[in-house]
Protein backbone atom coordinates (compact mmCIF):
# COMPACT_ATOMS: atom_id res chain seq x y z
CA UNK A 1 0.00 0.00 0.00
CA UNK A 2 0.70 4.01 -0.76
CA UNK A 3 0.75 5.77 2.59
CA UNK A 4 0.81 9.41 2.40
CA UNK A 5 2.90 10.78 5.50
CA UNK A 6 1.53 13.94 6.37
CA UNK A 7 -2.25 12.61 6.46
CA UNK A 8 -2.04 9.12 7.18
CA UNK A 9 -3.94 8.38 4.07
CA UNK A 10 -3.57 5.25 2.32
CA UNK A 11 -3.50 5.74 -1.51
CA UNK A 12 -3.41 3.46 -4.81
CA UNK A 13 -1.00 4.27 -6.69
CA UNK A 14 -0.42 2.49 -10.69
CA UNK A 15 3.01 3.77 -10.37
CA UNK A 16 5.03 1.51 -8.36
CA UNK A 17 5.83 -2.53 -9.89
CA UNK A 18 8.13 -5.41 -9.12
CA UNK A 19 10.49 -6.35 -11.38
CA UNK A 20 12.33 -10.04 -11.58
CA UNK A 21 14.64 -11.89 -14.26
CA UNK A 22 13.33 -8.76 -16.47
CA UNK A 23 9.74 -9.35 -15.84
CA UNK A 24 7.32 -6.56 -14.75
CA UNK A 25 4.58 -7.49 -12.40
CA UNK A 26 2.24 -4.46 -12.01
CA UNK A 27 -1.27 -4.07 -9.47
CA UNK A 28 -3.97 -6.06 -10.65
CA UNK A 29 -6.84 -4.81 -8.14
CA UNK A 30 -8.11 -1.39 -7.28
CA UNK A 31 -6.23 -2.40 -3.99
CA UNK A 32 -2.84 -2.37 -4.95
CA UNK A 33 -2.02 -6.28 -5.06
CA UNK A 34 0.36 -7.64 -7.23
CA UNK A 35 -0.09 -11.05 -7.61
CA UNK A 36 3.32 -13.30 -7.52
CA UNK A 37 3.88 -17.19 -8.77
CA UNK A 38 6.57 -17.63 -6.90
CA UNK A 39 8.72 -16.49 -3.65
CA UNK A 40 12.69 -15.26 -3.84
CA UNK A 41 14.27 -11.28 -4.33
CA UNK A 42 12.55 -8.88 -6.77
CA UNK A 43 13.15 -5.17 -7.86
CA UNK A 44 10.84 -2.83 -5.74
CA UNK A 45 10.39 0.53 -8.34
CA UNK A 46 8.82 3.07 -7.28
CA UNK A 47 8.60 6.04 -9.68
CA UNK A 48 6.94 8.67 -7.89
CA UNK A 49 9.97 8.35 -5.15
CA UNK A 50 12.67 6.98 -6.62
CA UNK A 51 12.73 3.78 -4.94
CA UNK A 52 14.86 1.13 -6.73
CA UNK A 53 15.13 -1.39 -3.50
CA UNK A 54 15.73 -5.24 -3.10
CA UNK A 55 13.13 -6.98 -1.60
CA UNK A 56 12.85 -10.48 -0.53
CA UNK A 57 9.13 -11.78 -0.69
CA UNK A 58 8.05 -15.21 0.88
CA UNK A 59 5.34 -17.72 -0.33
CA UNK A 60 2.35 -16.27 0.86
CA UNK A 61 0.48 -12.99 1.39
CA UNK A 62 3.65 -10.07 1.50
CA UNK A 63 2.48 -6.73 3.02
CA UNK A 64 4.91 -3.30 2.89
CA UNK A 65 3.87 0.17 3.41
CA UNK A 66 5.48 2.91 0.88
CA UNK A 67 5.15 6.27 1.96
CA UNK A 68 5.32 9.51 -0.59
CA UNK A 69 7.26 11.96 -0.25
CA UNK A 70 6.65 14.57 2.43
CA UNK A 71 8.81 17.58 1.04
CA UNK A 72 9.13 18.07 -2.17
CA UNK A 73 9.83 21.20 -4.79
CA UNK A 74 6.90 22.45 -6.13
CA UNK A 75 5.92 25.17 -8.44
CA UNK A 76 2.78 26.70 -8.87
CA UNK A 77 2.34 28.78 -12.43
CA UNK A 78 -0.86 30.01 -11.60
CA UNK A 79 -0.47 31.08 -7.94
CA UNK A 80 -0.25 34.65 -7.36
CA UNK A 81 2.60 35.38 -7.11
CA UNK A 82 3.86 32.77 -8.55
CA UNK A 83 5.59 30.22 -5.85
CA UNK A 84 8.86 27.83 -6.82
CA UNK A 85 10.12 26.67 -4.12
CA UNK A 86 9.68 23.73 -1.53
CA UNK A 87 6.13 22.10 0.27
CA UNK A 88 6.04 19.86 3.17
CA UNK A 89 3.00 18.23 3.11
CA UNK A 90 0.94 20.47 0.71
CA UNK A 91 2.23 23.68 2.18
CA UNK A 92 5.19 25.65 2.10
CA UNK A 93 8.13 24.42 4.26
CA UNK A 94 8.94 26.37 7.17
CA UNK A 95 12.02 25.89 9.87
CA UNK A 96 14.07 22.88 9.90
CA UNK A 97 12.52 20.08 8.34
CA UNK A 98 13.77 16.40 7.55
CA UNK A 99 12.09 13.54 5.06
CA UNK A 100 13.09 9.68 5.29
CA UNK A 101 13.28 6.67 2.73
CA UNK A 102 10.45 3.87 3.34
CA UNK A 103 13.50 2.17 4.95
CA UNK A 104 14.02 5.19 7.69
CA UNK A 105 16.79 6.33 6.23
CA UNK A 106 17.60 10.60 5.85
CA UNK A 107 16.48 11.26 2.67
CA UNK A 108 16.53 15.37 2.59
CA UNK A 109 16.90 18.17 5.26
CA UNK A 110 17.07 21.69 5.41
CA UNK A 111 16.14 24.93 6.69
CA UNK A 112 13.10 26.61 4.84
CA UNK A 113 11.18 30.31 5.38
CA UNK A 114 8.08 30.57 3.40
CA UNK A 115 9.07 27.53 1.19
CA UNK A 116 12.80 29.08 0.13
CA UNK A 117 15.56 27.27 0.88
CA UNK A 118 17.69 28.95 3.30
CA UNK A 119 21.56 27.90 3.90
CA UNK A 120 21.73 24.09 2.97
CA UNK A 121 19.80 20.97 1.91
CA UNK A 122 21.29 18.03 1.98
CA UNK A 123 19.87 15.56 -0.03
CA UNK A 124 20.93 11.69 0.59
CA UNK A 125 21.01 8.46 -1.48
CA UNK A 126 18.92 5.41 -0.41
CA UNK A 127 21.68 3.49 0.85
CA UNK A 128 22.56 7.01 3.77
CA UNK A 129 25.32 8.52 1.90
CA UNK A 130 25.24 12.44 0.75
CA UNK A 131 23.45 13.04 -2.77
CA UNK A 132 24.14 16.87 -2.97
CA UNK A 133 24.17 19.69 -1.04
CA UNK A 134 22.88 22.63 -2.31
CA UNK A 135 23.48 25.81 -1.02
CA UNK A 136 21.27 28.96 -0.98
CA UNK A 137 21.28 32.35 0.25
CA UNK A 138 18.94 34.08 2.68
CA UNK A 139 16.48 34.61 -0.15
CA UNK A 140 16.01 31.48 -1.16
CA UNK A 141 18.61 31.39 -4.51
CA UNK A 142 20.83 28.64 -5.29
CA UNK A 143 24.22 29.39 -5.27
CA UNK A 144 26.24 26.11 -5.12
CA UNK A 145 25.49 22.75 -5.84
CA UNK A 146 27.73 19.67 -4.61
CA UNK A 147 27.28 15.91 -6.10
CA UNK A 148 28.12 12.89 -4.40
CA UNK A 149 27.95 9.17 -6.03
CA UNK A 150 26.79 6.53 -3.94
CA UNK A 151 29.98 5.64 -2.11
CA UNK A 152 30.41 9.33 -1.06
CA UNK A 153 33.16 10.21 -3.86
CA UNK A 154 31.85 13.85 -5.60
CA UNK A 155 30.84 14.26 -9.05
Amino acid sequence: MIKNPCSQKVEYSLLYHLEKSDKKFYITDSIGTITLKESGEYKLIAEFDGINQSVNLKKGVNIDTLYTKKIQECYEPTSKPRFSGYCCCDKVCDGQQKDYYNDGTLRIEGNFKNGKPIGKVKVYHSNGIISEIRIYNKKGVLRRTKEYDKKGERI
